[in-house]
């Protein structure tokens, strides 16, 4: 049994190897996760005849909004736009799905967040660090400033080594207002509105688009245990995916 998952995971990088030269796929190697059933309901999902994960992989690094896939039962593979960070735990252990996402282990899955004054109650901040995304606007966080600007802070609980931060903006035309005029800081103390003390390690301007994906990155990474999110104008701030790494 070991030998033939090491001959697929061996298949898998042959085919990764072959869609980049022939297709320039930007293949990475798949991580396991476990995800509840009830998730794939509520996401893009198709389902193919393919007999292996070599070939169950190789198609979904082909599909462009494939995120995730999983061997349903033998020769079906089902394919999905869920986004599940490679760090993610199930809250449910009855009715899991053994999957492959896309996504790499990030250090905001689990950690501690912090905001100015959330918008409503039906979109809390712990969307953030849950971990999965099913491209619904509800599974978004929403805040609006209270004495400043709006912002998010992520306690990582120990001091990490920060090369990149990925924002995903909410799916819905708002994004044009309330995902512009980020700062992303990192630091070594909690602080509340005032990150000034904080190191910076990007920006983005925006406005942002419909679901848009942002990757932050400093010239050279960064070492803190804190990282702040936050909008440097007036309005309201909504973010939909949070991934540290």
């Amino acid at each position: 049994m070991r030998l033939v998952t090491v001959w697929a995971w061996a298949m898998l990088w042959a085919w990764a190897a072959l869609l980049r030269a022939i297709g320039g796929v930007d293949m990475v190697m798949f991580g396991r996760v476990l995800v509840e059933s009830s998730w794939f309901s509520k996401v893009d999902r198709e389902t193919k005849s393919l007999s292996s994960l070599v070939l169950c992989g190789a198609e979904c690094t082909r599909v462009k909004w494939c995120q995730l896939w999983c061997l349903v039962q033998p020769g079906e593979c089902l394919l999905t736009s869920l986004v599940v960070s490679g760090s993610y735990q199930p809250l449910e252990l009855n009715d899991i799905r053994l999957c492959y996402t896309s996504r790499r282990p990030d250090f905001a899955v689990g950690s501690s967040i912090f905001s100015s004054q959330r918008y409503d109650d039906t979109r809390p901040k712990e969307n953030l660090v849950d971990g999965i995304y099913n491209w619904n606007v509800m599974q978004s966080s929403i805040i609006v400033s209270d004495n400043a600007t709006a912002w998010f802070l992520v306690d990582l609980g120990v001091p990490r080594r920060v090369s990149k931060v990925l924002l995903i903006a909410q799916p819905t035309d708002l994004a044009r207002h309330w995902f512009q005029d980020l700062e992303v800081r990192v630091g070594d103390i909690q602080e509340t509105g005032n990150f000034t003390s904080y190191t910076l390690l990007g920006t983005f301007v925006g406005p942002g688009n419909t679901s848009q994906v942002v990757v932050i990155r400093p010239s050279a990474p960064l070492v803190g245990r804190y990282v702040s999110i936050q909008r440097m104008t007036e309005g309201r701030l909504q973010i939909s995916h949070l991934e540290i790494r």
